[in-house]
């Protein structure tokens, strides 16, 4: 372990302040729209995680990952189609 220094200490705490209002405010969306919008804009953080994860350290996922990722939105898909016909 190590003790990350001032500049590294700033990202890290701007992600955790950024990622408290972010779910802060998916929060808020939950109790005032429907469940079936929300989800839409959830499955959008698959694709900002992946870039921002290349982008600061280089990391490729691997077809595990997308494979899993395929399965979560199709779920989504399938949950959102069938909710419509409600």
């Amino acid at each position: 372990y190590i003790v990350p220094n001032y500049i590294e200490l700033v990202p890290l705490l701007l992600t955790g302040v950024v990622g408290s209002v972010g779910h802060y405010f998916l929060s808020l969306a939950a109790k005032n729209a429907e469940v079936v919008v929300i989800t839409l804009f959830e499955y959008t953080s698959f694709i900002f995680v992946t870039v921002l994860a290349y982008i600061f350290y280089k990391q490729i996922p691997n077809i595990t990952i997308y494979i899993g990722a395929v399965f979560i939105v199709i779920s989504g898909i399938y949950i959102v189609i069938k909710e419509q016909k409600k």
